[in-house]
């Protein structure tokens, strides 16, 4: 399929917004600018080691090497504060500073010792400035302070003055500190400064990754030259077009960077070998990365068009495939590059988009301007701005369609390279556009091209510039779906395709689908270390190559939708899954027929999986009890006899929450317990068990929802246990509790209630002491952190519920599994204000503290529920969607590797 389109379905209402600074953020004094503390008294608090550990030792963290970096978690903008107290252990050309914003150093001790600076908020060119022997003694502690106030920005060692110049930008960006070739102690570390909330998960992400990367750079025999680069000649920017006929391309390019157009090859084996075809001599008039498209008009005749960005952008076309060009005509569109992304719409015409600075010069603020041709690409419209970021500089626009063209998409390069790339939608054929958001940290990068291959998947390449990404500044592809994008996941795995040696200069790629499956990407890159510039490069691959090496890594994450909303039911809510005793896999869920609503026509359905979760079955129902509310699934395997219990609630169909609380419904909310001895193929009618599992005067209830779990030491091993929620008559109070049975399931009772009147959904697991852990949902609106109790006496009794500040929350269900090589896997969406980001965190310590590890979907995200799945694999079932949580019931398959 050829694509300069690929797209995807996004709301309006973006799932990024203004995002909270949940467990990022630092203290401040009111109405002062937030502080971050990153170290405190040599401890790391919010501080983010890259490249390798930092140790604690002696009242500080302690590191040296040539990539290692520690970073204040936070994207700073306005009047900034940094302080450090540090010492360095020798001054000998060592190169330790301090990073701002990735692109500007501060120094400590460079060539000569010297204090040096570089990057654009200190210097466009590497300065060097006193010696670092005024300033510093190598063993002694010392304090730098960096501060950025009334456009003024002045750096000082010890109070005394080292560097200041005028500095008026609104962004400053991350802080990090850098030993290089020192022995570097901090001490105390923190930045003072207005947080950027979206940058800051922008940040968040490139730590929550683990996407795989299939290494073919270095299979030459993959790689053909369209142009190759000599000591003098410059080869860069190219784009090419692939013909109807499946096998003709053409590709164009610039000669120097950023240099006059003029090249062009053509390949009629499907990009395997190349001939120089000639063009028109006033192409050489003309500049700056040329690209080239097939446009046909709406008479159905079809023009090869070379577009290019000055003068005012430019356009010359062929009705002859390439042989006869006519005359470049300026189109009146001031650029810094033509026309990277056109798209054809519903109606014939073509939306094109490009960008440019103020007076189409290339400088910031960038924007990105769209305009619409009605004949076939002979003339444009007046054009529109399509996509402006404060703080950003979004840029090289690719526009792609949703499989079934409902939508457009546009990945968006962001200049500042400071964290990821942007993206936004539009439900409208491209006449409005959502407001940009970060892409997942996989797609970070520049200039976009992609495919979708015959099986649905997108392939999209570009210039790796992910932050912390082992592959940055080289050519990549990313390998996902549609519905990896729109919700915000990392996608299946990516694919180095070449090496740049010559830093990030690279990328402008050309991508194409050839009938076989074989896709081409071209691009401009420095191939070697010799003394070659750069190259014009192909390179063939094909999914069902590259699938099996992802694979073999045993880290590729693997997401697909179980059930869809609207599809056999309107809506799909409340998964649970479980491992039974042959392995299989069960997932459940309340099939709610007619509505969203969480009482009327609802029933319980479970599908079965045999192979690990690659493949499922159908739906089974196991209880279908007419318009009524058959719900809350928290499935409890028996280990010792094989039997699955599934425990649910029931009540009338029209007899919702807000009835069964104030007394005023029909009936009331009942437990129930539903069995399988077949490994989930077929079950038992539900038995009630209310008498004695529910106090009299409790209204609502619920199991659950999740999975319950069989007690393995102490007086009370072989017990099962299910977590559950209550209301008591008439007032707005939550409890949880657990029931259990003593007796494999044939008979159930109540166990303890938490000492907590804010507590409802809970999900439990058995620490290796024998202690229950029981996590808790917070019904307290203003907290937005999880509740925890234990207890000691197989849940008899309960300690006082305890918050965790470091599990946010935005008031929903969570999942909490213990893992048989020992720690904690949490799963919830992460998020204190919205439900979104999908995320798993991880405790080695017994729940004394937690890191957020796994990222699984950064769109709208709600109830959820884990089970380990083998020795390599966890499960998580969660709600997602891109519009809202509930569109969708998502499997994701995480290989354990991701918690090393």
């Amino acid at each position: 399929m050829f694509l300069r389109s690929l797209a995807i379905g996004f709301p309006h209402g973006l799932w990024f917004g203004i995002l909270s600074c949940g467990f990022l953020g630092g203290a401040s004094m009111a109405g002062a600018a937030p502080t971050v503390v990153a170290v405190r008294a040599g401890g790391l608090q919010k501080g983010r080691m890259v490249g390798g550990p930092w140790q604690a030792e002696g009242g500080a963290l302690v590191a040296r090497g040539l990539h290692r970096y520690l970073y204040a978690r936070g994207y700073f903008t306005g009047d900034v504060h940094v302080h450090a107290r540090l010492t360095l252990d020798k001054l000998s050309h060592t190169a330790a500073s301090v990073m701002i914003n990735r692109h500007d150093t501060f120094g400590f001790d460079g060539s000569e010792n010297r204090i040096f600076i570089a990057g654009p908020a200190f210097s466009r060119r590497t300065r060097f400035l006193q010696p670092a022997t005024d300033y510093l003694t190598p063993g002694k502690p010392f304090d730098l302070d960096i501060i950025r106030k009334g456009g003024m920005l002045r750096v000082t060692i010890n109070g005394k003055l080292v560097f200041e110049r005028p500095d008026t930008r609104q962004t400053f960006g991350t802080v990090a500190l850098r030993p290089w070739r020192a022995t570097m102690r901090v001490h105390e570390f923190t930045v003072s400064g207005n947080l950027d909330k979206e940058r800051m998960m922008s940040e968040q992400l490139s730590e929550a990754q683990h996407i795989p990367v299939v290494d073919l750079s270095q299979q030459r025999e993959r790689h053909t030259f369209i142009a190759k680069g000599t000591p003098e000649i410059y080869q860069g920017h190219p784009t090419t077009v692939l013909m109807a006929d499946g096998k003709t391309m053409f590709a164009v390019w610039s000669i120097g960077h950023g240099g006059h157009a003029g090249p062009m090859a053509k390949s009629t084996d499907g990009g395997r070998t190349w001939a120089s075809i000639p063009t028109p001599e006033e192409w050489k008039k003309t500049w700056n990365c040329p690209s080239i498209y097939r446009l046909t008009d709406p008479q159905g005749k079809e023009r090869l068009f070379v577009f290019t960005a000055r003068p005012n952008m430019t356009h010359s076309y062929s009705e002859d495939e390439g042989k006869t060009w006519s005359p470049v005509r300026e189109l009146g569109m001031p650029c810094v590059m033509t026309f990277s992304s056109i798209v054809r719409r519903s109606d014939g015409s073509y939306l094109g988009m490009y960008h440019k600075g103020p007076d189409g010069k290339d400088r910031t603020p960038l924007a990105c301007w769209q305009t619409v041709s009605r004949d076939g690409g002979l003339t444009w419209g007046p054009p529109v701005l399509a996509a402006t970021k404060e703080n950003c500089n979004p840029c090289e626009p690719f526009m792609f369609w949703s499989p079934d063209r409902e939508q457009l998409a546009c990945l968006l390069r962001e200049n500042s390279h400071t964290g990821c790339s942007l993206m936004m939608f539009s439900e409208d054929e491209g006449e409005t556009w959502s407001q940009p958001v970060f892409t997942p940290w996989g797609l970070s990068g520049d200039r976009h091209a992609g495919v979708y291959t015959k099986d649905g998947r997108l392939v999209v390449c570009f210039r790796d510039m992910a932050p912390e990404s082992p592959t940055r500044g080289h050519f990549l592809a990313w390998v996902g779906t549609w519905e990896d994008v729109v919700r915000g996941r990392p996608g299946q795995y990516r694919i180095k395709l070449l090496q740049s040696y010559a830093g990030g200069d690279c990328g402008y790629p050309g991508v194409e689908l050839l009938p076989d499956g074989t896709i081409v990407a071209t691009t401009y890159i420095k191939y070697d270390n010799g003394p070659n510039k750069h190259s014009v490069v192909s390179v063939h691959f094909r999914l069902d190559e590259t699938d099996p090496i992802a694979r073999k890594e045993n880290k590729q994450l693997t997401q697909v939708d179980l059930w869809t909303s609207g599809k056999g039911s309107h809506t799909y809510r409340i998964p649970a899954i479980a491992k039974t005793t042959k392995s299989t896999l069960l997932a459940f869920c309340e099939a709610r027929r007619e509505g969203r609503s969480d009482a009327g026509n609802i029933d319980m359905v479970t599908r079965r999986s045999t192979d690990g979760g690659q493949t499922w079955g159908e739906d089974i129902v196991v209880w279908d009890d007419a318009g009524n509310t058959c719900g809350n699934p928290c499935p409890v395997i028996d280990q010792e006899t094989g039997t699955i219990h599934l425990l649910m609630t029931w009540n009338l169909g029209a007899d919702h929450e807000r009835l069964i609380c104030d007394g005023t419904a029909k009936d009331t909310r009942r437990v129930y317990v539903a069995r399988s001895t077949d490994d989930g193929l077929t079950w038992t009618k539900p038995e009630e068990i209310t008498a004695t599992t529910k106090k009299p005067d409790w209204t609502w209830y619920a199991t659950g929802p999740g999975n319950g779990i069989q007690l393995t030491t102490g007086p009370h091993k072989g017990r099962l246990i299910v977590p559950c929620d209550h209301k008591t008559t008439r007032t707005s109070e939550y409890f949880s509790h657990v029931i259990h049975s003593d007796d494999h399931g044939k008979s159930w009772q109540l166990s303890g209630i938490v000492p907590c009147d804010k507590a409802n959904e809970c999900t439990i697991v058995e620490l290796p002491d024998g202690t229950l852990m029981l996590n808790m949902r917070n019904a307290d609106r203003s907290k937005r952190q999880r509740l925890v109790a234990t207890s000691a006496d197989g849940g008899t009794t309960w300690s006082q519920a305890s918050p965790q500040e470091q599990l946010p929350e935005p008031i929903c269900q969570a999942s909490l599994i213990s893992l048989a090589e020992g720690g904690l896997l949490f799963s919830n969406p992460g998020n204190a204000t919205d439900r979104k980001m999908m995320t798993i965190s991880q405790s080695t310590d017994q729940g004394k503290s937690w890191s957020a590890r796994c990222l699984l979907a950064n769109g709208p995200a709600a109830y959820s529920c884990m089970v380990q799945v083998d020795g390599d694999t966890v499960a998580c079932l969660y709600e997602s969607g891109d519009k809202n949580p509930y569109q969708a019931i998502t499997l994701a398959l995480i290989p354990l590797r991701w918690f090393e």
